[in-house]
């Protein structure tokens, strides 16, 4: 299994790019009338590809939340990133399991490489500070 496309969500430029994204999509989330929206800080991103499955969409958040939580996964409108040519970025939003969407969202952002064709944003690996793996899947896209 290779990992392409990794990308320090840290580094002093992207990470101030990605908070200014994100404040940007909360503030249009609650204009939508969304409840409270948690944006979590990431570490770093990737695509987890072995050719014979799904690429799996790969986020290492710097917080202990449990994704395992997590029932539903929506993405906002993919974005040109520019800090490396021929990646888009989206944000991830996530519906905890007992909360409705009105009520309480998290809001991660993501970066990746479109030149992957296989990639279709599918299938979600989220792994959070204490390096628990959890693994989602979009079954249909549906636009609002």
């Amino acid at each position: 299994m290779s990992s392409e496309g990794s990308l320090d969500a840290a580094a002093p430029d992207v990470k101030s790019w990605l908070e200014a994204r994100s404040a940007e999509e909360v503030k249009a989330l609650k204009e939508r009338g969304a409840g409270r929206i948690l944006a979590l800080p990431c570490a770093n991103f990737c695509t987890e590809d072995d050719s014979s499955g799904p690429v799996w969409n790969r986020i290492e958040v710097t917080s202990a939340f449990d994704f395992s939580k997590v029932e539903q996964v929506l993405l906002s409108p993919a974005r040109e990133f520019p800090f490396k040519p021929n990646f888009d970025h989206v944000h991830v939003i996530l519906q905890v399991a007992g909360q409705d969407v009105n009520s309480l969202c998290l809001l991660l952002p993501y970066v990746y490489d479109t030149r992957n064709r296989r990639n279709t944003l599918k299938s979600w690996c989220f792994v959070n500070s204490r390096g628990i793996v959890s693994r989602l899947r979009i079954d249909d896209f549906v636009q609002h």
